[in-house]
């Protein structure tokens, strides 16, 4: 590996985005040359941050409690940053390794001491192999693994996690019903602030962990089984929307300057839900048994936005704009179909194409666009309606690949659209899997297009499936030799008789030989 290339494009990459930027080398020396720097140091938001290469990793050093001091939208940007580093190390081809240091500063001389951190430490949490604690003033987090911890793992004490119980100045200790660290912390806060789990308050942090659990596995159910359509999606984007809102209200809970003004604000009402509107809501989320362990996620949907006027009329599809529109009812229709097949034309070798492009684009988008593209140039039917699956990729494609650019008008349907695309896409994506474990499905889901449907000779003729190929070979096996037959008659009709000395030889021996 050039290491020296790594270098010069890490520093444009850090120089872009940070001024005051330090460059160590290799014998932790400061230098001038970013080809021949290994440790970068500059400040984020006022943090010391660090980033050292070598030949195998990108590690990200950072002061442990960075998240701690920064604003709610200066962490983003750090989260958003952290990402940008991993996507330079996937694309170097190297490992990237995120670790925490206890100091609050990293001096020049503290380059010899990173390039020999080879181990992350637990952000703020320590322990036994089978028990972590995390300390906050009087208060403490007691962790219960169900698996033994390996140091050397990032995050291990964050994983396995058995049970989790908060214990107050005064020693006595509550078991937290939910093993999420989050709402443990909160809870944790809270508690060193003198509350205690069984207040408002503490009721309240239980109840969003409750609220996020819930809606995770409503937002679950719905996308497996493949109840995202143009009438559900509104409810599981408000679904995503809530967890989100929940985490973000935990976790500034948690934080130390956060907390007095996020629990005055603090919300836990849910609503209360008539028998019409569970009714309803049954219809919609029921394919064809219904899940009642996702009903106690409806109390926190917010019902009364997305009910109907009673004067509202139903979309009618074919009146729509838009091929993706038009078909976007059939395709899911033929996704909730189990008998249903996406067949595409048979070419292992485009399979494997599309695998490694997909593994290579970052972007959502990309990837989706990608796979759009390749139902709708491969897609095989006997059924001729079906033909508005590949009608349905092919606008599609058109749209997300427009999407961004200027001048650009986004359909107003997008969402709905994208939430039809993500089904048919996940279902590609299957038979990609399953075609790897099983050769017999790789058959079923992948064919010659005169496998699939009849064609007709060129008298109009039926010709069964799968005879085409077989036929055509027969027609003209003796093509080639009537040709070359053809050909000899005419030359001897010319009458044409070359003597030796007409044949001059050519100078070269072999015209492709040097």
């Amino acid at each position: 590996m050039d290491l020296s290339a790594v270098a010069q494009d890490l520093f444009d990459e850090v120089k872009s985005r940070y001024t005051n930027l330090t460059l160590g080398d290799a014998d932790a020396q400061v230098t001038t040359d970013p080809q021949m720097a290994r440790f970068f140091k500059f400040n984020f938001a006022d943090n010391p941050v660090s980033v050292a290469i070598d030949e195998e990793s990108v590690r990200l050093i950072y002061n442990k409690d960075i998240t701690d001091i920064l604003d709610e939208e200066s962490e983003q940007q750090w989260y958003q940053f952290a990402r940008t580093m991993r996507e330079f190390a996937v694309t170097h081809n190297m490992n990237f390794k995120p670790q925490d240091v206890e100091k609050l500063d990293l001096e020049q001389g503290d380059f010899e001491f990173m390039s020999q951190v080879n181990t992350v430490k637990e952000n703020k949490m320590h322990g036994t192999s089978k028990t972590s604690y995390h300390k906050l003033d009087k208060t403490k987090m007691i962790i219960r693994h169900s698996k033994a911890i390996d140091e050397d793992v990032p995050g291990a004490r964050s994983r396995n996690i058995s049970s989790i119980f908060v214990e107050n100045k005064e020693g006595e200790r509550f078991r937290f019903p939910y093993n999420y660290l989050s709402g443990a912390r909160a809870m944790m806060m809270h508690v060193a602030k003198g509350g205690n789990p069984y207040d408002a308050i503490g009721e309240s942090i239980i109840k969003k962990v409750e609220e996020i659990a819930q809606l995770r596995k409503f937002s679950q159910y719905a996308v497996r089984q493949g109840l995202v359509d143009e009438n559900t999606l509104p409810y599981v984007e408000a679904a995503t929307d809530k967890i989100a809102e929940a985490k973000r209200t935990l976790h500034r809970i948690a934080k130390q300057g956060t907390y007095e003004q996020t629990v005055e604000a603090l919300d836990s009402n849910t609503t209360d839900l008539q028998q019409e509107d569970i009714n309803d809501l049954k219809k919609l989320f029921t394919k064809e048994t219904f899940d009642e362990d996702i009903m106690d996620a409806f109390k926190f949907l917010p019902i009364n936005e997305f009910k109907k006027d009673d004067d509202e009329t139903e979309v009618d599809y074919k009146a729509l704009t838009g091929t993706a529109m038009r078909t976007a009812p059939y395709v899911n229709k033929f996704l909730s179909d189990p008998d249903n097949k996406l067949i595409l034309k048979k070419d292992d070798s485009y399979d494997k194409l599309q695998n490694n492009l997909r593994s290579q684009m970052s972007d959502m988008e990309q990837k989706l666009a990608a796979v759009m593209r390749d139902i709708a140039t491969r897609f095989l039917s006997a059924d001729p309606q079906d033909d508005e699956v590949a009608n349905f990729a092919s606008d599609m494609e058109t749209k997300l690949a427009a999407a961004g650019e200027l001048f650009n008008k986004e359909d107003p349907n997008m969402k709905t659209l994208k939430s039809v695309a993500m089904q048919l896409a996940n279902r590609y994506l299957q038979d990609m899997k399953k075609m790897q474990q099983s050769d017999e499905y790789r058959d079923e889901v992948r064919k010659s297009p005169e496998d699939v449907k009849a064609f007709k000779n060129i008298k109009g003729k039926d010709i069964e499936k799968g005879k085409l190929q077989k036929q055509y070979k027969r027609k003209y096996k003796d093509e080639s030799q009537h040709f070359e037959a053809w050909i000899d008659s005419k030359v001897a009709e010319m009458n044409i008789v070359l003597e030796s000395e007409d044949v001059v030889k050519s100078k070269y021996e072999d015209p492709f030989k040097i």
